[in-house]
C-alpha cells in the first residue's frame, strides 16, 4: 500500500465497512477488519505511524495504533508533540485530541507526566486552540512551563493568526486574564469522572480557594442573618445595592461573591464593590506578584468581578454610582487603556 493512498483506504474503513454512531464500535469494528486482512501484515512500523499522521483517527483506534506500533516510553514525548501540533488531520474531534494526550501523558513514567503536560499546553497555545487551552487550565497545568525557549503566553504571542493583514489575539488576552486563575475544583471533579489517571498539581493548602467550597454560602448565609432571602433569586437590584452601600467589608468576601452573582445585581453595585474593594490593584501591572495581597480569595474575586464588568455582565438599572475619581485620577487610568466603563458615573 502506497503513503497516498493510505487516507482513501481510512476513509473506507471507517466510513463505509465500519461506519457507527458509536465510537468504540466503529473503532473495534475496524480494528476486526484491519487484523482479517493479510496485505496488513506486510505493512511496516513506519507505514503504520504514517497511517497514524495522516488519517482521522477517532481515540480507540488512535490507542490501538499507538499501543500496538509505537514503544510509548521511549517515543511518547515525540508522539505528544506531533498531536499537538495540530496540522495534520490526525485526530477525529476536540474530544478525541483530548482522550489521546492524556492517554500518551499517563502512560509516560509518572515523574516525566507534569513536564510532559507543559509541553503539551505550549505547543496548544502556539497553534491557537482554545477549546483545548480551556480544557489544559482546567487540569491545573504549569502555566509558566517553557517549551522550546517559550512559556505558553509567548508561544501564542509568536503564532498571531491574522486574515487581510488584521492581527488576531483573541487567544493572547484569553490568556492575559486567565493563566494564573485558579482552576474550579468541580472541573477536576469532571475530569475525574471520565477515567482519567492524571492527577491535576494541587495548590498549597494554604491557597485554597475557600470562596469556592460550600462553607463560603454557609458562611455567607450566616452573615445575612439580620437579611434573611438577600440571596434569593427574587431580590430586586434595589436592596441588593442598598446592602452593599452599607457593607462592613471587614466580614469577609462572601456575601460580595455572591451578591456580584445574582441575576439582579446592577452595574452600579457591581462598580461600587469593585472600587469599594480596592479594585484599581488589578489595573497595577504587578498585581499578581503584590505579596501584600496575599489573599488567594481576594484576588480571585477582584478578577471575576473585574472581567464580569468588562464582559458586559451588568446592566444599567435604576441604581446610581459616582466613580470615586476626580478627573485627574480618571486620566491617570486612561493614559493605562483602562477601560471607560470603570471610569463612567451612572446617574
Amino acid at each position: 500500500m502506497r503513503t497516498s493512498k493510505y487516507k482513501q483506504f481510512w476513509d473506507n474503513v471507517l466510513d463505509k465497512k465500519c461506519s457507527s454512531d458509536n465510537d468504540e464500535e466503529a473503532a473495534r469494528k475496524a480494528i476486526d477488519y484491519i487484523t482479517s486482512q493479510d496485505k496488513f501484515d506486510s505493512l511496516t512500523q513506519e507505514q503504520w505511524r504514517e497511517m497514524f499522521r495522516i488519517c482521522n483517527n477517532p481515540f480507540p483506534l488512535a490507542k490501538w495504533i499507538i499501543e500496538e506500533h509505537y514503544d510509548i516510553v521511549a517515543e511518547g514525548e515525540g508522539l505528544l508533540v506531533q498531536v499537538c501540533e495540530g496540522n495534520t488531520p490526525l485526530i477525529k474531534s476536540m474530544e478525541d485530541m483530548k482522550e489521546t494526550i492524556a492517554y500518551i501523558i499517563e502512560n509516560m513514567p509518572q515523574e516525566r507526566q507534569e513536564e510532559l503536560w507543559g509541553i503539551a499546553f505550549v505547543l496548544t497555545c502556539k497553534n491557537n486552540n482554545l477549546y483545548l487551552i480551556k480544557w489544559f487550565l482546567e487540569q491545573g497545568v504549569d502555566v509558566e512551563y517553557c517549551y522550546q525557549g517559550q512559556n505558553a503566553l509567548e508561544a501564542a504571542r509568536s503564532n498571531i493568526q491574522t486574515e487581510d493583514g488584521i492581527e488576531d489575539t483573541t487567544i493572547v488576552e484569553y490568556l492575559e486574564r486567565n493563566l494564573h486563575k485558579k482552576s474550579d475544583f468541580e472541573d477536576v471533579i469532571k475530569y475525574y469522572s471520565r477515567g482519567c489517571l492524571y492527577e491535576p498539581p494541587k495548590p498549597p493548602k494554604e491557597e485554597i480557594n475557600t470562596l469556592l467550597t460550600e462553607a463560603a454560602k454557609e458562611r455567607a448565609e450566616f452573615l445575612l442573618q439580620d437579611c434573611p432571602g438577600l440571596l434569593e433569586e427574587e431580590t430586586d437590584g434595589g436592596k441588593l445595592h442598598r446592602y452593599m452601600e452599607e457593607y462592613n467589608w471587614g466580614d469577609g468576601l462572601e456575601v460580595p461573591y455572591f451578591i456580584m452573582q445574582h441575576p439582579n445585581c446592577e452595574l452600579a453595585t457591581a462598580l461600587m464593590m469593585f472600587w469599594l474593594a480596592e479594585g484599581d490593584y488589578i489595573f497595577e501591572d504587578d498585581f499578581e506578584e503584590m505579596d501584600f495581597i496575599d489573599e488567594v480569595e481576594f484576588k480571585y474575586f477582584l478578577r471575576m468581578l473585574h472581567d464580569r464588568i468588562v464582559q458586559g455582565v451588568y446592566k444599567v438599572g435604576t441604581q446610581q454610582y459616582q466613580i470615586p475619581l476626580n478627573e485627574e485620577q480618571k486620566q491617570y487610568y486612561r493614559d493605562k487603556n483602562v477601560q471607560e466603563v470603570f471610569l463612567t458615573d451612572l446617574g
